[in-house]
């Protein structure tokens, strides 16, 4: 049976490498083997930005799975959840935020949200 592929959306330009590339990294890690991650940390580049939204719309056309990081996101993973949505890919989110979680363009788009990583990693290690 083929792997599931997981696409990893979330800020990338408003917070620090390390912050963009921590939480991906700790699902990768924790469910390495059962799942193919798309990370666009591997190639994002910020020169041409045609080529970097390109890249990501075909990525996330190519998953059976987003898993959108809600904390400080901004435009372009907004963007990319509505059409994870559109494509009909699950999208799975992570947020602690109330007020995130409330909102009602969230709660419309993003069904399923975790409180955190550990949280989406202890239930998709389930599936």
């Amino acid at each position: 049976m083929k792997k599931q592929i997981i696409y990893l959306s979330g800020a990338i330009n408003d917070v620090s490498l390390k912050t963009a590339q921590l939480w991906r990294k700790k699902i990768m890690l924790a469910l390495k083997g059962k799942y193919t991650f798309i990370n666009p940390l591997d190639y994002f580049y910020n020169g041409d930005y045609r080529t970097t939204v390109n890249n990501d719309k075909r990525a996330i056309g190519a998953s059976d799975i987003m898993i959108v990081n809600l904390n400080d996101c901004g435009w372009g993973t907004a963007m990319e959840v509505h059409l994870a949505y559109i494509l009909n890919v699950k999208i799975l989110g992570i947020t602690n935020k109330k007020n995130v979680k409330d909102n009602p363009w969230i709660k419309c788009h993003v069904p399923i949200i975790y409180n955190d990583v550990k949280e989406l990693i202890l239930n998709l290690e389930d599936d």
